[in-house]
């Protein structure tokens, strides 16, 4: 079981208990990813990051803010999607750099053995309840940003037509975003 503390307290609200996943040290900076069983559906599995929103991170707009991460998708608990949470994690950390809403991360080849998904989406969690985007136990808050698995050519749709025609897409065909193996937008 994970440490107590009031963002985990947050995300357990929404998520049920917490689970630990793995803790991860960068110089003297850790983190924790904690995942969260039949979240945000059933069958399905949650990570999070616990300790990244400790740190206060600067963004283009130079604004600070505090960022943790969400990564979701259908299917039991998996050490290779917590090391690609980490992956993600740990560049956000050394550089405190916030992820901007509407990047993209990659794509750079499969991001889990047997997908075909290339690139990570960094998005507003829309499939958790609203009352788990944002921890205001702290200044500044905490923001959720939820990881959405790409394909490459989805990846390259936000590159030529900017990340509001990739949202676009996902409301008029409502892809399963849990679904590694889900069908690659039309468009």
């Amino acid at each position: 079981m994970p440490p107590s503390s009031p963002l985990l307290g947050h995300l357990e609200q929404s998520l049920g208990p917490a689970r630990t996943g793995a803790r991860y040290a960068i110089g003297g900076d850790a983190f924790e990813i904690v995942t969260f069983a039949e979240r945000p559906a059933r069958g399905c599995t949650t990570y999070a990051t616990v300790g990244l929103g400790d740190h206060v991170l600067a963004q283009a707009s130079g604004s600070p803010l505090r960022q943790e991460l969400l990564f979701a998708h259908r299917g039991a608990p998996s050490k290779d999607v917590i090391a690609l949470v980490a992956a993600v994690a740990e560049p956000v950390l050394r550089s405190r750099r916030g992820l901007a809403h509407g990047q993209v991360l990659g794509p750079s080849g499969p991001i889990l053995s047997g997908s075909r998904m290339e690139a990570l989406y960094c998005a507003v969690p829309v499939y958790f309840d609203d009352a788990l985007h944002v921890f205001r136990g702290v200044t500044p808050p905490v923001v959720l940003v939820w990881l959405v698995p790409l394909t490459a050519r989805e990846a390259g749709l936000v590159a030529d037509h900017g990340w509001t025609r990739l949202e676009e897409l996902f409301q008029a065909h409502d892809p399963d975003l849990l679904d590694l193996g889900r069908a690659e937008l039309p468009g």
